[in-house]
Protein backbone atom coordinates (compact mmCIF):
# COMPACT_ATOMS: atom_id res chain seq x y z
CA UNK A 1 0.00 0.00 0.00
CA UNK A 2 1.38 3.27 -0.73
CA UNK A 3 0.53 7.04 0.33
CA UNK A 4 -3.47 8.37 -0.09
CA UNK A 5 -3.37 12.12 -2.01
CA UNK A 6 -4.63 14.82 -0.21
CA UNK A 7 -7.78 16.18 -1.94
CA UNK A 8 -9.03 19.57 -0.71
CA UNK A 9 -8.12 18.77 2.27
CA UNK A 10 -10.40 15.64 2.81
CA UNK A 11 -8.50 12.43 3.50
CA UNK A 12 -10.10 9.68 4.57
CA UNK A 13 -8.76 7.01 6.83
CA UNK A 14 -7.72 3.43 5.68
CA UNK A 15 -10.47 0.86 5.49
CA UNK A 16 -9.80 -2.87 6.41
CA UNK A 17 -11.42 -5.73 4.87
CA UNK A 18 -10.65 -9.05 5.74
CA UNK A 19 -11.87 -10.98 3.61
CA UNK A 20 -12.50 -15.04 3.90
CA UNK A 21 -9.10 -17.28 3.55
CA UNK A 22 -7.04 -13.80 2.98
CA UNK A 23 -5.02 -11.63 5.62
CA UNK A 24 -6.53 -8.44 6.33
CA UNK A 25 -6.64 -5.79 3.01
CA UNK A 26 -6.40 -2.27 3.40
CA UNK A 27 -7.53 0.22 1.08
CA UNK A 28 -6.56 3.97 1.29
CA UNK A 29 -9.58 5.61 0.20
CA UNK A 30 -10.58 9.79 -0.78
CA UNK A 31 -13.73 11.81 -1.31
CA UNK A 32 -13.74 15.03 -3.24
CA UNK A 33 -16.42 16.79 -4.87
CA UNK A 34 -17.63 16.44 -8.48
CA UNK A 35 -17.73 19.80 -10.23
CA UNK A 36 -20.96 19.63 -11.92
CA UNK A 37 -22.34 17.14 -9.23
CA UNK A 38 -22.82 19.57 -6.06
CA UNK A 39 -22.94 17.23 -2.90
CA UNK A 40 -22.13 14.22 -4.59
CA UNK A 41 -18.27 12.63 -3.70
CA UNK A 42 -16.37 10.11 -5.75
CA UNK A 43 -14.15 7.33 -4.17
CA UNK A 44 -10.71 6.65 -5.23
CA UNK A 45 -9.29 3.72 -3.93
CA UNK A 46 -5.33 3.28 -3.92
CA UNK A 47 -3.67 0.07 -3.96
CA UNK A 48 -0.48 -1.45 -5.17
CA UNK A 49 -0.02 -2.44 -8.33
CA UNK A 50 -0.12 -6.96 -8.88
CA UNK A 51 -1.47 -7.01 -5.46
CA UNK A 52 -4.98 -8.74 -3.93
CA UNK A 53 -5.95 -5.02 -3.33
CA UNK A 54 -5.52 -4.11 -6.92
CA UNK A 55 -6.69 -7.45 -8.62
CA UNK A 56 -10.05 -6.87 -6.28
CA UNK A 57 -10.12 -3.37 -7.60
CA UNK A 58 -9.76 -4.29 -11.33
CA UNK A 59 -12.54 -7.11 -10.89
CA UNK A 60 -15.00 -4.25 -9.63
CA UNK A 61 -14.41 -2.33 -12.14
CA UNK A 62 -12.74 0.12 -9.99
CA UNK A 63 -9.69 2.57 -11.32
CA UNK A 64 -6.31 3.02 -9.03
CA UNK A 65 -4.07 5.26 -9.78
CA UNK A 66 -0.69 3.88 -10.98
CA UNK A 67 2.97 5.41 -10.26
CA UNK A 68 4.62 6.43 -13.08
CA UNK A 69 6.58 7.97 -11.20
CA UNK A 70 7.69 9.34 -7.90
CA UNK A 71 6.19 12.61 -8.35
CA UNK A 72 3.25 11.81 -8.76
CA UNK A 73 3.06 9.77 -5.47
CA UNK A 74 2.69 13.03 -3.61
CA UNK A 75 1.49 14.91 -6.28
CA UNK A 76 -2.09 16.16 -5.65
CA UNK A 77 -5.47 15.45 -7.48
CA UNK A 78 -7.85 17.68 -8.90
CA UNK A 79 -11.12 17.86 -10.89
CA UNK A 80 -8.05 18.91 -13.86
CA UNK A 81 -6.07 15.63 -13.25
CA UNK A 82 -6.28 13.27 -15.70
CA UNK A 83 -6.35 9.71 -14.33
CA UNK A 84 -3.85 7.09 -14.83
CA UNK A 85 -5.10 3.54 -14.82
CA UNK A 86 -2.90 0.79 -15.12
CA UNK A 87 -2.13 -0.92 -17.77
CA UNK A 88 -0.22 -3.92 -16.27
CA UNK A 89 -2.14 -6.84 -17.84
CA UNK A 90 -2.70 -8.87 -14.14
CA UNK A 91 -4.55 -12.09 -13.48
CA UNK A 92 -6.89 -12.84 -11.10
CA UNK A 93 -7.00 -15.45 -8.29
CA UNK A 94 -9.11 -16.75 -5.39
CA UNK A 95 -8.43 -14.49 -3.17
CA UNK A 96 -8.89 -11.72 -5.46
CA UNK A 97 -12.53 -12.87 -6.40
CA UNK A 98 -13.02 -13.11 -2.39
CA UNK A 99 -11.53 -9.60 -1.78
CA UNK A 100 -13.73 -8.25 -4.60
CA UNK A 101 -16.93 -9.88 -3.23
CA UNK A 102 -16.25 -8.21 0.34
CA UNK A 103 -15.82 -5.31 -1.08
CA UNK A 104 -19.37 -5.91 -2.78
CA UNK A 105 -20.75 -6.41 0.48
CA UNK A 106 -19.09 -3.81 2.84
CA UNK A 107 -18.51 -0.49 0.05
CA UNK A 108 -22.08 1.39 0.97
CA UNK A 109 -21.13 4.92 -0.60
CA UNK A 110 -22.25 5.40 -3.91
CA UNK A 111 -19.65 5.64 -6.74
CA UNK A 112 -20.65 8.48 -9.05
CA UNK A 113 -18.93 9.76 -12.77
CA UNK A 114 -17.36 12.48 -12.89
CA UNK A 115 -17.56 15.17 -15.75
CA UNK A 116 -16.22 14.30 -18.93
CA UNK A 117 -11.88 13.91 -18.87
CA UNK A 118 -9.73 12.62 -20.12
CA UNK A 119 -7.28 9.50 -18.94
CA UNK A 120 -3.83 8.68 -20.07
CA UNK A 121 -2.89 5.78 -22.24
CA UNK A 122 0.42 4.06 -22.31
CA UNK A 123 1.90 4.25 -25.75
CA UNK A 124 4.92 3.38 -25.61
CA UNK A 125 6.86 5.32 -23.63
CA UNK A 126 4.96 8.03 -23.95
CA UNK A 127 1.50 9.13 -22.29
CA UNK A 128 -1.51 10.56 -24.38
CA UNK A 129 -4.97 11.88 -24.16
CA UNK A 130 -7.73 9.76 -24.70
CA UNK A 131 -11.68 9.80 -24.33
CA UNK A 132 -12.43 8.95 -20.55
CA UNK A 133 -14.47 5.66 -22.03
CA UNK A 134 -14.71 3.48 -18.43
CA UNK A 135 -16.49 5.57 -16.10
CA UNK A 136 -16.40 4.62 -12.32
CA UNK A 137 -18.44 1.45 -11.75
CA UNK A 138 -21.17 2.07 -9.02
CA UNK A 139 -21.02 0.09 -5.81
CA UNK A 140 -23.23 -0.06 -3.31
CA UNK A 141 -25.54 -2.56 -1.17
CA UNK A 142 -27.51 -5.06 -3.31
CA UNK A 143 -31.08 -3.77 -4.10
CA UNK A 144 -33.54 -6.26 -3.34
CA UNK A 145 -37.42 -6.33 -4.56
CA UNK A 146 -40.44 -8.61 -3.84
CA UNK A 147 -41.67 -8.02 -7.18
CA UNK A 148 -40.77 -6.79 -10.14
CA UNK A 149 -43.35 -4.72 -10.83
CA UNK A 150 -41.75 -3.05 -7.88
CA UNK A 151 -39.13 -2.14 -10.24
CA UNK A 152 -41.24 -0.39 -12.58
CA UNK A 153 -39.90 3.76 -12.51
CA UNK A 154 -36.83 5.85 -11.19
CA UNK A 155 -35.11 5.66 -14.75
CA UNK A 156 -31.71 7.03 -15.75
CA UNK A 157 -31.54 10.56 -16.75
CA UNK A 158 -28.23 10.85 -19.23
CA UNK A 159 -27.24 13.78 -21.18
CA UNK A 160 -26.30 13.36 -24.80
CA UNK A 161 -23.18 14.74 -25.96
CA UNK A 162 -22.17 13.60 -29.82
CA UNK A 163 -25.74 14.62 -30.74
CA UNK A 164 -25.64 17.75 -29.81
CA UNK A 165 -22.50 19.25 -30.83
CA UNK A 166 -22.43 23.07 -31.24
CA UNK A 167 -25.51 23.80 -28.90
CA UNK A 168 -25.11 25.62 -25.54
CA UNK A 169 -28.20 23.68 -23.94
CA UNK A 170 -27.47 20.22 -22.32
CA UNK A 171 -29.99 18.37 -23.13
CA UNK A 172 -30.91 15.08 -21.25
CA UNK A 173 -32.65 12.07 -22.33
CA UNK A 174 -35.23 10.12 -19.50
CA UNK A 175 -34.16 6.42 -20.29
CA UNK A 176 -37.67 4.98 -19.89
CA UNK A 177 -36.75 1.97 -21.92
CA UNK A 178 -35.12 0.62 -18.27
CA UNK A 179 -38.31 -0.32 -16.97
CA UNK A 180 -38.73 -3.64 -16.67
CA UNK A 181 -41.38 -4.20 -19.79
CA UNK A 182 -39.09 -2.22 -21.99
CA UNK A 183 -40.97 1.10 -22.04
CA UNK A 184 -42.74 4.16 -20.53
CA UNK A 185 -45.99 2.79 -20.38
CA UNK A 186 -45.37 0.23 -17.67
CA UNK A 187 -46.29 2.84 -15.70
CA UNK A 188 -49.22 3.56 -16.78
CA UNK A 189 -49.71 -0.42 -16.71
CA UNK A 190 -49.64 -0.50 -13.07
CA UNK A 191 -51.50 2.88 -12.53
CA UNK A 192 -54.51 1.54 -14.23
CA UNK A 193 -54.42 -2.05 -13.06
CA UNK A 194 -54.19 -0.91 -9.60
CA UNK A 195 -56.72 1.90 -10.18
CA UNK A 196 -59.58 -0.73 -11.34
CA UNK A 197 -58.53 -3.29 -8.40
CA UNK A 198 -59.56 -0.53 -6.64
CA UNK A 199 -62.15 0.06 -8.13
CA UNK A 200 -63.99 -3.44 -8.27
CA UNK A 201 -63.58 -2.99 -11.92
CA UNK A 202 -61.10 -6.04 -12.15
CA UNK A 203 -61.74 -9.15 -10.44
CA UNK A 204 -59.14 -12.39 -9.39
CA UNK A 205 -59.43 -14.40 -12.68
CA UNK A 206 -60.19 -11.75 -14.92
CA UNK A 207 -59.44 -10.50 -18.05
CA UNK A 208 -57.70 -7.62 -19.01
CA UNK A 209 -58.41 -5.82 -23.15
CA UNK A 210 -56.81 -3.14 -24.58
CA UNK A 211 -56.10 -1.89 -27.56
CA UNK A 212 -52.42 -1.01 -27.99
CA UNK A 213 -49.36 -0.28 -30.72
CA UNK A 214 -47.15 -2.84 -28.20
CA UNK A 215 -45.78 -1.11 -25.41
CA UNK A 216 -48.73 -0.91 -23.25
CA UNK A 217 -49.54 -4.18 -24.04
CA UNK A 218 -46.27 -5.58 -22.56
CA UNK A 219 -46.83 -3.43 -19.20
CA UNK A 220 -50.59 -4.51 -18.73
CA UNK A 221 -49.08 -8.22 -19.53
CA UNK A 222 -46.47 -7.86 -17.38
CA UNK A 223 -48.68 -6.89 -14.40
CA UNK A 224 -51.34 -9.24 -15.56
CA UNK A 225 -48.78 -12.04 -15.28
CA UNK A 226 -47.43 -11.40 -12.11
CA UNK A 227 -51.22 -11.03 -10.69
CA UNK A 228 -52.85 -13.66 -12.33
CA UNK A 229 -55.20 -12.00 -14.99
CA UNK A 230 -56.41 -13.39 -18.47
CA UNK A 231 -54.79 -10.65 -21.36
CA UNK A 232 -56.33 -10.08 -24.87
CA UNK A 233 -54.70 -7.13 -26.96
CA UNK A 234 -55.83 -5.45 -30.24
CA UNK A 235 -53.21 -4.15 -32.44
CA UNK A 236 -52.77 -2.17 -35.18
CA UNK A 237 -51.23 -3.73 -38.45
CA UNK A 238 -47.97 -1.44 -38.76
CA UNK A 239 -47.41 -3.14 -35.13
CA UNK A 240 -43.82 -4.54 -35.40
CA UNK A 241 -43.26 -8.07 -35.54
CA UNK A 242 -41.15 -7.66 -32.73
CA UNK A 243 -44.39 -6.21 -30.39
CA UNK A 244 -46.30 -9.03 -31.00
CA UNK A 245 -43.86 -12.11 -30.58
CA UNK A 246 -42.98 -10.27 -27.04
CA UNK A 247 -47.09 -10.31 -26.11
CA UNK A 248 -47.77 -13.51 -26.78
CA UNK A 249 -44.31 -14.57 -24.75
CA UNK A 250 -45.86 -13.31 -21.90
CA UNK A 251 -48.90 -14.89 -22.73
CA UNK A 252 -50.95 -12.78 -24.15
CA UNK A 253 -53.83 -12.99 -26.93
CA UNK A 254 -53.38 -10.91 -29.34
CA UNK A 255 -55.40 -9.70 -32.50
CA UNK A 256 -53.92 -7.99 -35.30
CA UNK A 257 -56.46 -5.48 -36.97
CA UNK A 258 -56.47 -3.31 -39.90
CA UNK A 259 -55.11 0.35 -38.80
CA UNK A 260 -56.90 1.84 -42.09
CA UNK A 261 -60.05 1.81 -41.30
CA UNK A 262 -62.24 4.41 -39.97
CA UNK A 263 -62.81 4.63 -36.20
CA UNK A 264 -66.26 3.30 -36.36
CA UNK A 265 -65.84 0.45 -38.63
CA UNK A 266 -66.10 -3.04 -36.48
CA UNK A 267 -62.68 -4.27 -37.35
CA UNK A 268 -60.78 -1.41 -36.02
CA UNK A 269 -58.76 -1.94 -33.19
CA UNK A 270 -60.82 0.05 -30.32
CA UNK A 271 -63.73 -1.57 -31.98
CA UNK A 272 -62.82 -5.00 -31.63
CA UNK A 273 -61.39 -4.28 -28.94
CA UNK A 274 -64.86 -2.91 -27.24
CA UNK A 275 -66.74 -5.60 -29.03
CA UNK A 276 -64.19 -8.58 -26.98
CA UNK A 277 -64.35 -6.92 -23.56
CA UNK A 278 -68.55 -6.87 -23.94
CA UNK A 279 -68.71 -10.42 -24.84
CA UNK A 280 -66.12 -11.78 -22.12
CA UNK A 281 -67.24 -12.50 -18.88
CA UNK A 282 -65.14 -10.74 -16.14
CA UNK A 283 -63.48 -8.48 -18.93
CA UNK A 284 -62.41 -5.10 -18.08
CA UNK A 285 -61.78 -2.93 -20.86
CA UNK A 286 -58.65 -0.61 -19.85
CA UNK A 287 -59.15 2.45 -22.62
CA UNK A 288 -55.68 4.01 -21.80
CA UNK A 289 -57.00 6.99 -24.35
CA UNK A 290 -59.35 7.90 -21.55
CA UNK A 291 -58.32 6.72 -18.33
CA UNK A 292 -57.27 8.80 -15.65
CA UNK A 293 -55.18 6.38 -14.65
CA UNK A 294 -53.08 7.27 -17.23
CA UNK A 295 -51.44 10.95 -16.76
CA UNK A 296 -52.11 10.25 -13.08
CA UNK A 297 -49.47 7.72 -13.09
CA UNK A 298 -46.78 10.43 -14.93
CA UNK A 299 -48.22 13.01 -12.80
CA UNK A 300 -47.09 11.04 -9.22
CA UNK A 301 -43.87 9.38 -10.61
CA UNK A 302 -41.74 10.46 -14.35
CA UNK A 303 -42.79 14.54 -13.03
CA UNK A 304 -41.34 14.31 -9.81
CA UNK A 305 -38.42 11.81 -10.70
CA UNK A 306 -37.46 14.38 -13.04
CA UNK A 307 -37.56 17.73 -10.81
CA UNK A 308 -35.17 15.77 -8.42
CA UNK A 309 -33.02 14.50 -10.95
CA UNK A 310 -32.35 17.50 -12.16
CA UNK A 311 -32.22 19.30 -8.79
CA UNK A 312 -35.26 21.76 -10.26
CA UNK A 313 -33.43 23.13 -12.75
CA UNK A 314 -34.91 21.74 -15.59
CA UNK A 315 -36.79 24.99 -18.02
CA UNK A 316 -37.71 21.97 -20.68
CA UNK A 317 -39.61 18.77 -21.15
CA UNK A 318 -39.74 17.60 -24.80
CA UNK A 319 -42.38 14.48 -24.91
CA UNK A 320 -44.38 13.02 -27.78
CA UNK A 321 -47.88 12.73 -27.45
CA UNK A 322 -49.53 9.11 -28.06
CA UNK A 323 -52.52 9.23 -25.53
CA UNK A 324 -51.19 12.07 -24.32
CA UNK A 325 -50.76 10.57 -20.72
CA UNK A 326 -47.24 10.95 -20.34
CA UNK A 327 -46.82 14.58 -21.51
CA UNK A 328 -49.91 15.68 -19.60
CA UNK A 329 -48.87 14.16 -16.18
CA UNK A 330 -45.74 14.81 -16.44
CA UNK A 331 -45.90 18.15 -17.95
CA UNK A 332 -48.33 19.15 -15.63
CA UNK A 333 -46.33 18.25 -12.24
CA UNK A 334 -43.19 19.93 -13.43
CA UNK A 335 -45.49 23.19 -14.18
CA UNK A 336 -46.84 23.00 -10.81
CA UNK A 337 -43.73 22.53 -9.05
CA UNK A 338 -42.28 25.49 -10.82
CA UNK A 339 -44.80 27.98 -11.14
CA UNK A 340 -45.47 27.74 -14.35
CA UNK A 341 -41.41 28.51 -14.78
CA UNK A 342 -41.13 24.79 -17.23
CA UNK A 343 -42.02 24.96 -20.76
CA UNK A 344 -43.82 21.80 -22.40
CA UNK A 345 -42.90 20.72 -25.91
CA UNK A 346 -44.86 18.06 -27.90
CA UNK A 347 -43.25 16.00 -30.34
CA UNK A 348 -45.47 15.26 -33.44
CA UNK A 349 -45.43 13.55 -36.78
CA UNK A 350 -45.70 16.26 -39.43
CA UNK A 351 -49.05 14.61 -40.41
CA UNK A 352 -50.62 13.67 -37.13
CA UNK A 353 -53.86 15.78 -36.21
CA UNK A 354 -52.75 16.92 -33.08
CA UNK A 355 -50.14 19.51 -34.08
CA UNK A 356 -52.43 20.64 -37.57
CA UNK A 357 -51.46 18.09 -39.98
CA UNK A 358 -54.04 16.42 -42.05
CA UNK A 359 -53.96 12.76 -40.32
CA UNK A 360 -52.53 10.55 -43.15
CA UNK A 361 -50.57 7.77 -42.20
CA UNK A 362 -47.00 8.18 -41.52
CA UNK A 363 -44.52 5.82 -40.28
CA UNK A 364 -43.45 6.59 -36.50
CA UNK A 365 -45.24 3.98 -34.34
CA UNK A 366 -47.13 4.37 -31.25
CA UNK A 367 -47.22 8.22 -31.67
CA UNK A 368 -49.78 11.45 -33.15
CA UNK A 369 -53.17 10.79 -34.36
CA UNK A 370 -54.09 9.08 -37.19
CA UNK A 371 -57.17 10.17 -38.51
CA UNK A 372 -58.83 8.04 -41.76
CA UNK A 373 -61.33 10.56 -44.13
CA UNK A 374 -63.92 8.00 -43.35
CA UNK A 375 -63.86 8.80 -39.66
CA UNK A 376 -67.25 10.57 -38.33
CA UNK A 377 -65.59 10.57 -34.29
CA UNK A 378 -62.98 13.42 -34.01
CA UNK A 379 -62.59 13.45 -30.78
CA UNK A 380 -59.49 13.85 -28.79
CA UNK A 381 -58.14 11.39 -26.17
CA UNK A 382 -59.48 12.72 -22.83
CA UNK A 383 -55.74 11.12 -21.40
CA UNK A 384 -54.10 14.23 -23.04
CA UNK A 385 -54.74 17.35 -21.17
CA UNK A 386 -54.04 19.93 -24.33
CA UNK A 387 -53.36 23.19 -21.92
CA UNK A 388 -50.53 21.73 -20.88
CA UNK A 389 -48.65 21.74 -24.09
CA UNK A 390 -46.86 25.09 -24.91
CA UNK A 391 -46.49 24.23 -28.39
CA UNK A 392 -45.58 21.89 -31.10
CA UNK A 393 -42.02 20.54 -32.78
CA UNK A 394 -43.69 19.16 -36.34
CA UNK A 395 -41.21 16.88 -37.10
CA UNK A 396 -41.63 14.57 -40.29
CA UNK A 397 -40.76 10.84 -40.87
CA UNK A 398 -36.68 11.06 -42.68
CA UNK A 399 -35.86 13.45 -39.42
CA UNK A 400 -37.43 11.11 -36.97
CA UNK A 401 -35.85 7.44 -38.18
CA UNK A 402 -32.52 8.71 -39.08
CA UNK A 403 -32.37 10.79 -35.66
CA UNK A 404 -33.54 7.15 -34.26
CA UNK A 405 -30.38 5.71 -35.88
CA UNK A 406 -27.87 8.91 -34.90
CA UNK A 407 -29.21 7.61 -31.53
CA UNK A 408 -27.65 4.39 -31.53
CA UNK A 409 -24.17 5.41 -33.38
CA UNK A 410 -23.44 8.45 -31.96
CA UNK A 411 -25.03 8.19 -27.91
CA UNK A 412 -25.12 4.45 -27.99
CA UNK A 413 -29.02 4.27 -27.45
CA UNK A 414 -30.99 2.30 -29.18
CA UNK A 415 -34.43 3.40 -29.41
CA UNK A 416 -37.21 3.25 -31.33
CA UNK A 417 -38.65 5.92 -33.76
CA UNK A 418 -40.64 7.83 -31.81
CA UNK A 419 -37.64 8.76 -29.51
CA UNK A 420 -36.22 9.78 -32.84
CA UNK A 421 -38.71 12.16 -33.00
CA UNK A 422 -38.70 13.94 -29.67
CA UNK A 423 -34.79 14.14 -29.88
CA UNK A 424 -34.92 15.84 -33.17
CA UNK A 425 -37.71 18.13 -31.55
CA UNK A 426 -35.25 18.83 -28.72
CA UNK A 427 -32.37 19.68 -30.96
CA UNK A 428 -34.67 22.10 -32.95
CA UNK A 429 -35.82 24.22 -30.09
CA UNK A 430 -32.30 24.33 -28.48
CA UNK A 431 -31.17 26.08 -31.12
CA UNK A 432 -32.85 28.90 -29.48
CA UNK A 433 -31.83 28.42 -26.02
CA UNK A 434 -29.05 29.18 -24.03
CA UNK A 435 -26.59 27.17 -21.52
CA UNK A 436 -28.85 28.39 -18.93
CA UNK A 437 -31.32 26.05 -19.83
CA UNK A 438 -32.02 22.42 -18.86
CA UNK A 439 -34.33 20.38 -21.84
CA UNK A 440 -35.05 16.75 -20.38
CA UNK A 441 -36.55 14.37 -23.73
CA UNK A 442 -38.58 11.63 -22.94
CA UNK A 443 -37.40 8.05 -24.25
CA UNK A 444 -40.41 6.35 -24.85
CA UNK A 445 -39.13 2.47 -25.58
CA UNK A 446 -35.86 0.63 -27.19
CA UNK A 447 -35.09 0.08 -30.77
CA UNK A 448 -34.88 -4.20 -30.07
CA UNK A 449 -38.79 -3.64 -30.76
CA UNK A 450 -38.01 -1.97 -34.22
CA UNK A 451 -35.16 -4.51 -35.31
CA UNK A 452 -37.06 -5.46 -38.79
CA UNK A 453 -38.17 -1.98 -39.39
CA UNK A 454 -36.27 0.76 -38.43
CA UNK A 455 -32.90 -0.75 -38.14
CA UNK A 456 -33.70 -2.48 -41.13
CA UNK A 457 -31.76 -0.55 -44.60
CA UNK A 458 -34.72 -2.04 -47.19
CA UNK A 459 -37.54 -1.15 -44.84
CA UNK A 460 -35.97 2.35 -44.14
CA UNK A 461 -35.36 3.02 -48.07
CA UNK A 462 -39.26 2.45 -48.52
CA UNK A 463 -39.93 4.85 -46.24
CA UNK A 464 -37.68 7.31 -46.71
CA UNK A 465 -36.90 6.52 -50.38
CA UNK A 466 -32.96 6.93 -49.91
CA UNK A 467 -30.46 5.25 -52.10
CA UNK A 468 -28.23 3.84 -49.38
CA UNK A 469 -25.05 2.37 -49.56
CA UNK A 470 -25.00 -1.34 -48.98
CA UNK A 471 -23.39 -1.05 -45.98
CA UNK A 472 -26.23 0.62 -44.25
CA UNK A 473 -27.51 3.51 -43.79
CA UNK A 474 -24.54 5.66 -42.02
CA UNK A 475 -24.26 8.11 -44.73
CA UNK A 476 -28.15 9.26 -44.72
CA UNK A 477 -28.39 9.34 -41.38
CA UNK A 478 -28.36 12.91 -41.47
CA UNK A 479 -31.00 15.40 -40.36
CA UNK A 480 -31.85 18.99 -41.19
CA UNK A 481 -30.91 21.61 -38.93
Amino acid sequence: MWQAHTVRGKTKDAKQFTPPGVGPLTLTYQAFGVRDSPGQQLVIYHAEPGSHSAQALSLLGVPGRHPRADRERSAPIDDATPQRTCGQAQRTCGHARRAAGTLRRTTHRRLRTPPPSTRRTNQGDEWEDAPDLRPLRQTAAMDVYESLVDVVGNTPLVRLNRITAGLSTPIYAKLEYVNPGGSVKDRIALSMVRAAEDAGLLRPGGTIVETTSGNTGVGLAMVAAQRGYRCVFTLPGKSSAEKVAVLRAYGAEVVVCPGDVPREHPDHPRSAAERIARTTAGAWLVDQYNNPANPRAHHGSTGPELWRQTEGRITHLVAGVGTGGTISGTGGYLKEVSGGRVQVIGADPEASVYSGGPGTAYAVESIGLFRHPETVDDSWPESFHTDVVDRFERINDRDSLLTARRLAREEWLLVGASAGTAVAAALRVAVGLGPDDLMVVVIPDSGRNYLSKVYDDQWLREQIGDDLPAGGAREADRIDP
